[in-house]
C-alpha cells in the first residue's frame, strides 16, 4: 500500500483480523526511532555543557527497541542486575530450575546481559542497579544466599564492567519501593550486602589494571529487529527469539567460552573463530559479505533469512547463504511437548525448517519404540553435529540433544553433559558459604548529602576477555573471583592479592 502522507497511516491495531505484518513491522522501527531520536535530543544537550561520558541504564530482557542505535549516541552502556527478581518473572525455566537458583539467580543470565551490553557500549560496561537483597516488584521476593552480593559484583568485572553500582543506598521506609532492600536498613544500620559491597571494594584496590580488550573466540548475533519479526509472527505459540539466542549463548557457556556479542550489522567477523547466528530474520548486506569472507565455522539457526525488511519471505528462498545451495521448503512449529529426532542424533523442538537443495542432509527419523522426546538424549544442546550423506531434504532446526552413535552412547553423553551443565551452574556460586563466616564490615554512619547510591568503581578499563576452562577444583573465599580476573586479565599477583 502507498501513502501520500504521513498522517494517512494508522496504528496496527483494532483490525478486523491480525494486521498486517508488514505494517507492524514498520510501526515497531518507528517506534524504536523515536527512542532513539529522544536520546539523542538530550546527549546532544549535554554534550554542548559537558565533557563527561553520557551513560544510560536498560533492563533484562528487553528488547522494544533497539539498545544498539540508542548506545551509538552515549559513550558507555549500563544496565540494572536484578538476578533473583529477571529469574522469578521474566526468565524462561521450569519450577526445578527456578527452585535449584531461587537465591542465586540463573548463572547464565547475568553473564549474557553483561555480553550484550558491552557490546552495545562498543567495551564500555557499568551496572547501574546491582541488586543488594530482596526487591519488591517480582512475584516472589527471596534473599540472596550470603555472599552473593559479592559474587554478582565480581561476575559483571569478569565481563568488563568498570563499575558496579548497587541499588539502593538506604531501604526506603515508605512509598512503593518500601521493602526492596538496600545496603542499609531503613534505620541506617547495615544491611548484610553492605559488608560485601565494601570487601568488594578492598579487592579490587589490590588487583592490578586488567589491561586492553581482547576479542573472544566465539561470537554470538544478537539483532532487536529479529526480536520484532518473530513476535509479529512467530508461526508458533511459543517461539521466542530471545530463547532462542539464550539457548545458544548457554550452551556456549557450558563449553567453558567466552562469548563477544555482536549487532546484525556487523560487517568484520574475521577476529573470531565460530560465529552462531540464531532466528536472524534479515541478514543485512555487511554481515552477508562478512560471512562470504569468513574463514572460521559459521552456524546459522533456525528462520535465519527468512524475511525481508518489510516481512515478505524473500526469492531467492532463504536462508540462501554464500557458498550454499539451500532452500527452505516448508516452516513447521511443534508444541512443547513434541521433538522430532533426527537420524544423527539429537531432536528437534519448537520450529524446523525443511530444506531442499543438493548439499548433504540429516534426516528426520522415527524415534525406536515410538516418540522419545522426553529422553535426555534428545534434550541436551547438539554439539558434535553429524552430517549425512545422502541428498534431498534437510532439517534446519534449533536442535537440542548430544551426537551418540549407540543408544549405549547417547545415554552415557546425555549424562555426561548433564553433569557438565550441573558444574558450571554451580562454579560461580559454590564458593558463597565461605562468605559467612567473614567478619562483618564495621560501618560508619553515613553523612549528611551522601548519594542514595553507593559505587564501587574500578579503574576505568576495557574488558579483556579469555577462554574460562571449567575447573573442577574447590573455590573458597575470593578465591573464585580471582581466577575470572586471570582469564580476565592476565596474570594476577596471587601473593599481592591475597596479602602475603
Amino acid at each position: 500500500m502507498d501513502y501520500a502522507e504521513f498522517d494517512e497511516i494508522d496504528l496496527p491495531n483494532l483490525t478486523v483480523t491480525e494486521p498486517n505484518p508488514a505494517h507492524v513491522m514498520a510501526f515497531r522501527r518507528f517506534s524504536s526511532d523515536q527512542v532513539v531520536r529522544f536520546n539523542r535530543a538530550q546527549a546532544e544537550i549535554l554534550r554542548r555543557h559537558t565533557d563527561a561520558p553520557l551513560i544510560h541504564n536498560y533492563m533484562g530482557r528487553m528488547v522494544d527497541f533497539d539498545h544498539f542505535d540508542v548506545g551509538a549516541d552515549l559513550d558507555v552502556a549500563s544496565w540494572d542486575s536484578y538476578p533473583l527478581g529477571f529469574l522469578a518473572d521474566r526468565l524462561d525455566a521450569d519450577e526445578d530450575r527456578k527452585a535449584r537458583f531461587l537465591r542465586q539467580g540463573d548463572p547464565d543470565a547475568q553473564a549474557f546481559h553483561h555480553d550484550l551490553y558491552r557490546a552495545v557500549g562498543r567495551g564500555r560496561l557499568w551496572v547501574m542497579e546491582q541488586q543488594p537483597g530482596p526487591v519488591n516488584w517480582a512475584p516472589w521476593n527471596p534473599a540472596p544466599l550470603p555472599g552473593m552480593a559479592r559474587l554478582w559484583a565480581w561476575e559483571a568485572f569478569a565481563h568488563g564492567a568498570e563499575a558496579v553500582c548497587y541499588f539502593r543506598w538506604r531501604q526506603a521506609p515508605f512509598a512503593q519501593e518500601a521493602m526492596h532492600a538496600g545496603l542499609l536498613r531503613p534505620d541506617s544500620a547495615a544491611a548484610p550486602a553492605l559488608a560485601e559491597a565494601a570487601q568488594v571494594a578492598r579487592e579490587l584496590a589490590d588487583l592490578p589494571d586488567p589491561g586492553d580488550a581482547v576479542a573472544a573466540p566465539v561470537a554470538l548475533v544478537f539483532d532487536y529487529a529479529s526480536a520484532w519479526a518473530w513476535q509479529t509472527q512467530p508461526q508458533g505459540a511459543d517461539f521466542d527469539y530471545f530463547r532462542l539466542v539464550f539457548a545458544a549463548y548457554r550452551a556456549l557457556r557450558r563449553a567453558g567460552l567466552s562469548v563477544d556479542i555482536l549487532p546484525a550489522e556487523t560487517a568484520d567477523l574475521s577476529a573470531h573463530r565460530l560465529v552462531l547466528a540464531p532466528g536472524l530474520a534479515v541478514v543485512p548486506p555487511a554481515l552477508r559479505a562478512a560471512l562470504e569472507r569468513f574463514r572460521g565455522t559459521a552456524i546459522l539457526g533456525p528462520r535465519t533469512g527468512a524475511k525481508t525488511p518489510d516481512m515478505a519471505i524473500p526469492v531467492p528462498l532463504p536462508p540462501d547463504p554464500p557458498g550454499l545451495d539451500a532452500r527452505v521448503a516448508l516452516v513447521e512449529s511443534l508444541p512443547p511437548f513434541a521433538s522430532v529426532p533426527l537420524s544423527g542424533g539429537g531432536a528437534f523442538r519448537h520450529c524446523g525448517d525443511t530444506q531442499a537443495g543438493p548439499g548433504p542432509v540429516e534426516e528426520p527419523r522415527q524415534a525406536d519404540g515410538g516418540d522419545n522426546g522426553d529422553d535426555p538424549a534428545y534434550q541436551e544442546v547438539h554439539r558434535d553435529q553429524h552430517i549425512a550423506e545422502e541428498q534431498g531434504f534437510q532439517r534446519k532446526n534449533d536442535r537440542e540433544g548430544p551426537h551418540g552413535g549407540t543408544e549405549h552412547k547417547q545415554h552415557q553423553t546425555a549424562q555426561q553433559d548433564q553433569q557438565a551443565d550441573s558444574d558450571h551452574d554451580h562454579r560461580e556460586h559454590r564458593f558463597t558459604d565461605q562468605l559467612c563466616q567473614e567478619n562483618p564490615f564495621d560501618y560508619v554512619p553515613d553523612q549528611p548529602g551522601q548519594n542514595q547510591r553507593q559505587r564501587y568503581r574500578q579503574p576505568k578499563a576495557k574488558p579483556r576477555l579469555h577462554r574460562c576452562e571449567p575447573d573442577d577444583e574447590p573455590a573458597d573465599d575470593h578465591q573464585f573471583a580471582l581466577r575470572e580476573v586471570e582469564h580476565l586479565a592476565g596474570a594476577v599477583n596471587h601473593d599481592k592479592a591475597h596479602g602475603h
